[in-house]
């Protein structure tokens, strides 16, 4: 499955081209992203920072488990045991994020990130 973000975004068999007047990105969006699943309760979704992986933050996150939370520890795309890709920008994590979110059927979660993370929420946040 390949989105399309906008308009312009035109579907090439197992590729999603979206044009920009500052560049043209090619980017796989359904990457298959390792990740960890922890509790029950309302979802929340922890993106780690850049070079780190769903380790830096299990700790942590197997806390907040313990309060009520279904806790989702994902794994970028290029980071821990995720797909490898040539294609590294915000806008390709947060459609793999949206890929992730409709996959799993998780709907209206927190969603938590750190540094790199944090960024890619913030494009997650703009783009849908």
């Amino acid at each position: 499955m390949f989105l399309n973000l906008q308009d312009k975004a035109v579907a090439h068999g197992r590729r999603s081209v979206r044009f920009s007047k500052r560049r043209e990105t090619i980017y796989k969006v359904n990457m298959k992203l390792n990740y960890r699943k922890l509790g029950s309760g309302r979802p929340l979704v922890v993106l780690h920072g850049v070079f780190g992986s769903s380790d830096n933050l299990f700790t942590v996150c197997r806390n907040i488990a313990g309060k009520g939370y279904e806790v989702f520890i994902l794994d970028a795309r290029n980071h821990g045991q995720s797909e490898r890709s040539d294609i590294f920008s915000y806008e390709a994590m947060a459609a793999d994020l949206e890929h992730f979110l409709t996959e799993h059927e998780i709907s209206a979660p927190v969603i938590l990130g750190h540094s790199m993370g944090g960024k890619t929420v913030l494009q997650f946040s703009q783009q849908y």
